[in-house]
């Protein structure tokens, strides 16, 4: 569904609610609640753990930046602070480019996964003065916008490749630059939600004027 269908679909939908300001509604606003629309469908299928759908707009990216001003005192760790990702929405994975000098050893740099762990078991991996761990693949937490990634004492991380859901290109009825489309990116069988979901949110602008008059009367 193309966004000139969906503006069609969203103005359908609201004749048969016969609601007034909604079927009065500019292209602008429209848009502008198709697009929230969609970014609150991607929402709830990454809560929901619908991955698949929102395969178009899944990203990774290779960095070998890190901000060394997070987690320090242990030794080896690397910290990609996520908000330097221009496109950056919610985290999925992450992978390590690593060597690797105890067995298995790893001689030419090689992606491993990293393996989540909860906050509370993060002094059992930490490498410090006292305590020297042995694991194959690299350990990951995500603490609010930083992504955490623990090597043991014999790894190197050399990149780090996060692997994330991007920012989706915005709907609109122009002609389309870089940041636009004119096809939404989800697939098609959430072209009609999000235009469901576009009406619902109209809906619910409409029910909080009509409070905020009755209440200003008052």
């Amino acid at each position: 569904m193309n966004t000139i269908e969906m503006h069609r679909s969203f103005l359908l939908k609201a004749h048969t609610l016969d609601v007034t300001e909604i079927k009065d509604m500019s292209s602008y606003d429209i848009m502008a609640l198709l697009n929230q629309a969609q970014n609150d469908i991607i929402s709830d299928r990454y809560f929901a753990k619908k991955y698949d759908d929102l395969r178009p707009i899944t990203k990774s990216i290779e960095t070998n930046t890190f901000d060394s001003s997070y987690f320090t005192g242990v030794t080896g760790t690397k910290v990609v602070d996520l908000k330097t990702i221009t496109d950056y929405v919610y985290y999925l994975r992450s992978q390590s480019k690593m060597t690797r000098t105890y067995v298995p050893t790893v001689s030419t740099a090689t992606y491993v996964a990293n393996i989540p762990i909860d906050y509370s078991s993060l002094l059992f991996f930490e490498t410090n003065g006292s305590n020297r761990p042995i694991f194959k693949n690299p350990k990951e937490i995500v603490e609010g916008d930083f992504l955490v990634v623990l090597p043991d004492y014999y790894t190197t991380i050399l990149y780090i490749d996060v692997i994330y859901i991007r920012k989706p290109l915005e709907l609109t009825l122009e002609v389309p630059i870089a940041t636009t489309t004119n096809t939404c990116e989800l697939p098609t069988n959430l072209h009609q939600t999000i235009v469901d979901r576009a009406v619902e949110l109209s809906m619910q602008t409409i029910n909080r004027n009509e409070l905020n008059k009755s209440q200003n009367k008052q």
